[in-house]
């Protein structure tokens, strides 16, 4: 089904625990707004935060996902603690050392959780195209996504980050249109029947639409008269 998440970005100085299972992690605290304003092409942070945004609306180009700002982030312990609104985001951004700069990137907790956490000792995602994919990336992950091969630097959600492509590509957003259907999903009924704007003797282009799995009716209201 269509669904709408929050995201907010924690304080610096928000407690987040070691508990990716990942050699090496520290129990740092985030500095990711401190990482993020430094960095070269990223900072200030109304440039990351654009970036951010852009990197989650990539999910957004025909599946039913919809992401929003959420401006406040009350710094509780990143993890256990869902979204709410005025208070924090569903999908909470976070980074801290997680392992050195080497190997792990950043990470993230599958749905029921969602929240991302960026390795700050890493400079890998200091640049914007980097920092993109792999905010699009993890994201996959927070919306239940998992890792697809062959590794090929064709699809976002390879286990091995990519800057050949910007974004989710065409099999990732498959995957995304088979768990939450396309925008226009309430249009499962003959009573939501959607309104693309057809009219009589004219031509309508509508993109990005999914039939998402074995059950699945799209409906679309046509106009009264001659059609072919």
């Amino acid at each position: 089904m269509p669904i709408t998440l929050t995201w907010s970005v924690i304080p610096d100085g928000t407690p987040i625990d070691a508990t990716a299972e990942i050699v090496g992690e520290s129990s740092d605290n985030s500095n990711l707004v401190t990482y993020l304003n430094v960095a070269t092409e990223l900072g200030p942070q109304n440039v990351w935060q654009d970036t951010i945004q852009s990197a989650l609306d990539g999910w957004s180009n025909g599946p039913g996902i919809t992401f929003v700002f959420e401006p406040n982030d009350d710094g509780v312990r990143l993890g256990p603690n869902p979204g709410v609104i005025g208070v924090r985001g569903d999908i909470r951004i976070g980074g801290h050392d997680v392992d050195g700069n080497v190997n792990v990137v950043a990470y993230s907790f599958f749905p029921n959780g969602g929240d991302i956490v960026i390795n700050t000792a890493d400079f890998f995602s200091t640049t914007l195209s980097r920092f993109r994919n792999v905010i699009a990336h993890e994201a996959g992950h927070a919306i239940g996504m998992g890792h697809v091969c062959p590794i090929n630097q064709t699809k976002i959600m390879e286990p091995t980050i990519s800057t050949s492509f910007d974004g989710p590509q065409f099999d990732d957003l498959l995957g995304a249109h088979r768990n939450y259907g396309d925008l226009n999903e309430d249009n499962g009924l003959f009573s939501n029947a959607s309104d693309e704007g057809f009219a009589v003797d004219t031509t309508v282009n509508v993109n990005d639409l999914a039939l998402d799995d074995d059950g699945d009716d799209d409906w679309f209201l046509l106009p009264t008269g001659t059609l072919s």
